[in-house]
């Protein structure tokens, strides 16, 4: 990363991040504070407005009808619930015959933020109940003298804001029938803090102070050991050690350098894997090269003096050979590394392993290498989702290894089978079988017991890389004396994309 970092990278640093965290949480409960504190003071007109629509509208009917005022409860309920206003209608004695409450102290974000009251469904009637006499009130007063009363105050120690409105029943001749008054209350909770907002600005500087010194901090510890990871894997880059990432911590950092360093091992691992494959390759190479060589030496001395057709002969056959195992290995050795790669890009389609199988048994069994060995099989009509040429091949090296080491007058057996969602594919012989200190070897590169050096020494490594490519396995197990069993097993189903292997 370069020295001077472009502005964007700032708002993406876990640093910053930190930090601005740490601000708007110190912050946050004064905005709070603020933005719903200035939202109640817009409520006030609202309240007013609602309790005088409430009366005037519920003065209209009664008025309109007279014989309501014997039960007027319907009437008061209706337009009480229509404004969530708390209405009473007084007898010209002064005496409630009507009283419905459809009021609500407390919104959904204070609820939230600060609790509720303990009842706040009677907040209003609780503080109503320890106000005078409705008739005594000045609010009732105004509206005998007035027609009308309005006012707006502060109850119940003055975390309730109470806006009401009283306006009497006056028939046109002057006769007074009532009165009707209206409240309707919000809780000053929040009200009640931003009237505190000036000492909660100074308190919320003194906290953001604290705030601003924990976040940069905070962003300092979290930072500070993915820089040390950091620095340590480009060490690692630029020069490959045998040690890993040190990060001595048990939390998630300390997590995330114990995996890197598997990565790393793992790496390494296949570094040296790969390192051995082509020692191994070269290795190979080495005996066919030789070989070619010396032939070509000798036919340069020789140029003068042509040899004699014998030995013509005996050169043509060297060079037809060792070109023949050096083209054998080239060719494995390609098809070995694709499908050790997984076979990307190769198409995987349906393939009917039972008819696979037994025409690969039936082409080695014509075979005049083979002629004096018997062939068994019991081949089940079995598909599975795969490369059918690479499952050709894999099938085809299982059973000329059996064929080699069962020998003249020796025997194989290939038994197909369903097994679950996998298909079993098994070859088994009667030759001399494998030490039990080489069956775990059988599948690697190269390794072979055959006398004479036949083959390459890649055939069984190439079944092992096809069956993991396909999402399989390839075992084996021999009693040495009793003979050898192979063991291909493959999904019947269609195989993941990506086929993770560990070795």
């Amino acid at each position: 990363m370069s020295a001077r970092r472009p502005w964007r990278w700032w708002f993406r640093s876990l640093r910053v991040r930190a930090f601005l965290v740490a601000v708007i949480v110190a912050f946050a409960p004064l905005s709070v504070v603020a933005i719903v504190g200035a939202l109640e003071i817009r409520s006030e007109p609202e309240m007013q407005g609602a309790v005088a629509s409430a009366a005037a509208e519920l003065g209209e009917r009664l008025l309109s009808h007279p014989e309501a005022l014997a039960q007027p409860e319907a009437e008061v309920a209706r337009v009480a619930r229509r404004h969530q206003v708390r209405l009473r209608v007084l007898d010209p004695s002064g005496r409630v015959i009507a009283d419905v409450d459809e009021t609500r102290t407390v919104t959904a974000l204070e609820d939230l933020l600060l609790g509720s009251d303990d009842d706040p469904e009677h907040a209003l009637a609780n503080a109503d109940a320890e106000q005078p006499p409705i008739p005594e009130r000045p609010v009732a007063e105004e509206a005998h003298h007035e027609g009308t009363g309005v006012a707006c105050e502060t109850w119940a120690g003055g975390t309730l804001r109470v806006c009401q409105v009283a306006q009497e029943l006056r028939r046109n001749d002057g006769e007074v029938l009532g009165l009707i008054y209206a409240q309707q209350a919000h809780r000053r909770a929040i009200r009640a803090l931003y009237d505190l907002r000036f000492a909660l600005l100074k308190l919320t500087l003194f906290v953001a102070l604290g705030a601003l010194v924990l976040g940069w901090w905070l962003g300092w510890r979290m930072v500070r050991p993915l820089h040390r990871l950091r620095r340590q894997a480009l060490d690692q880059v630029e020069e490959v050690s045998p040690g890993g990432l040190e990060l001595p911590r048990e939390d998630e950092i300390g997590e995330v350098a114990a995996a890197f360093n598997r990565l790393l091992e793992a790496l390494r691992e296949r570094a040296r894997h790969n390192e051995a494959f082509v020692a191994d390759l070269a290795h190979e190479f080495k005996n066919p090269v030789a070989a070619i060589r010396a032939a070509a030496e000798s036919l340069a001395t020789h140029a003068d003096t042509p040899p004699s057709p014998e030995r013509m002969e005996r050169l043509a056959r060297v060079l037809r050979d060792s070109s023949r195992r050096l083209d054998a290995l080239v060719t494995q050795f390609l098809e070995l590394a694709r499908a050790e790669a997984g076979m990307e890009g190769e198409q995987r389609d349906e393939v009917e392993l039972g008819v696979l199988v037994r025409g690969v048994v039936e082409t080695i069994a014509a075979q005049e290498d083979h002629a004096e060995v018997r062939f068994e099989h019991e081949i089940a009509d079995v598909s599975v989702a795969g490369v059918a040429g690479r499952l050709e091949t894999a099938v085809r090296n299982l059973v000329e290894n059996a064929a080699s080491f069962a020998g003249p007058g020796g025997r194989v057996c290939v038994r197909l089978r369903s097994q679950g969602e996998h298909a079993r594919l098994e070859v088994e012989d009667d030759g001399p079988g494998i030490a039990q200190q080489d069956q775990p070897r059988v599948f690697d590169r190269f390794f072979t017991r055959r006398q004479g050096r036949k083959g390459t020494g890649l055939g069984l490594a190439l079944v092992r890389a096809i069956a993991e490519a396909h999402g399989g396995r390839a075992t084996v197990r021999s009693t040495p004396g009793q003979g050898s069993t192979f063991v291909l097993v493959v999904p019947r189903r269609g195989v993941a994309a990506e086929i993770r292997r560990t070795r």
